[in-house]
């Protein structure tokens, strides 16, 4: 909705990243299924609700991941091993996006936006981490290597290289029982 609801100058660009994200977020499901099978329904249902947009275009990639059906066939496919081929290694076509600098910092302030709104920053690692974006027109921003060697957690990254600061949920809930104490 965010991307339809931009500035239509920006639109083609921020439409470009949809499809990655789409395969990013259903691939995590399905990679963090408990065996039950939860998860993997729900990257199919996310996928599917989305066929409209995207099943045209990349046909071939749908239709790979609509046979994901266990954590173990994302390593044996090649095109899911496309998209998990991460911006530190070579990345690949079908997993970069070029953005203007205007668009980028437009899609920064949003996600910036969307961790403040609903202390979650899946977004954020999936954009930042997963996708490689390339910036048209400026040298490419290194992502800082404590990224690749120290393990994720979300309070950790909400400061990031790429986002303007803005508190993390450990300091604004410490603060905000502080406060409420009455």
């Amino acid at each position: 909705r965010w991307v339809l609801a931009s500035k239509q100058v920006y639109q083609e660009e921020l439409r470009a990243l949809l499809y990655p994200v789409l395969v990013h977020f259903a691939l995590e499901l399905i990679q963090y299924d408990r065996g039950d099978g939860v998860k993997v329904a729900a990257a199919h249902k996310l996928v599917e609700s989305a066929k409209d947009d995207h099943y045209h275009r990349h046909r071939e990639h749908y239709l790979a991941l609509r046979a994901i059906c266990k954590p173990e066939h994302i390593q044996e496919s090649s095109i899911c091993r496309e998209f998990l081929q991460g911006c530190d290694e070579k990345p690949t076509a079908a997993n970069t996006v070029g953005l203007s600098p205007p668009t980028y910092r437009l899609l920064c302030s949003h996600v910036k936006e969307e961790c403040r709104r609903f202390q979650l920053n899946v977004l954020m690692r999936v954009l930042f981490l997963r996708i490689n974006i390339e910036i048209r027109g400026q040298a490419k921003t290194a992502i800082p290597s404590d990224l690749h060697t120290s393990p994720w957690t979300p309070d950790r990254y909400y400061q990031s290289v790429f986002l303007p600061s803005f508190r993390s949920s450990a300091a604004s809930a410490a603060d905000g029982g502080a406060r409420g104490a009455g």
